[in-house]
Order: C-alpha cells, then sequence, then structure tokens
C-alpha cells in the first residue's frame, strides 16, 4: 500500500490552506507499480482536486 499526503501552506504564517490524501495498493515488479507510475497516479488524482476540498482519504485503483 502507498499513501500520498499533501499539505498546502502559506508560506508567510504556515497556515494551512489545504490537505489531502490519496491511497493506492499495487503489485510490485509491475509496470503500474512501479514508483514513478505510482506517484504520478496518486498526485494526478489527488491534485485535480485542488483547491477543493476532498470528501476524504481517495483511493486510487
Amino acid at each position: 500500500m502507498t499513501r500520498l499526503e499533501v499539505t498546502v501552506t502559506l508560506r508567510r504564517d504556515n497556515h494551512v490552506v489545504w490537505k489531502g490524501q490519496a491511497t493506492t495498493v499495487r503489485a510490485s515488479g509491475t509496470r503500474t507499480g512501479e514508483p514513478s507510475v505510482v506517484a504520478a497516479d496518486l498526485s494526478d488524482v489527488l491534485l485535480t482536486w485542488f483547491p477543493r476540498q476532498l470528501p476524504g482519504p481517495l483511493s486510487v485503483p
């Protein structure tokens, strides 16, 4: 299982303006399980929500 958490804060005062979390479970040793593919897929899905609030943690197939 891989989980990506993103927190966006204001630089001037560290105020959190957005948070998101996405997880996936993929078999290692496969093309879709390669770390670069997993990272790209999780970040793509997660950041499509920005700046809207997520309904909760996202699950990515």
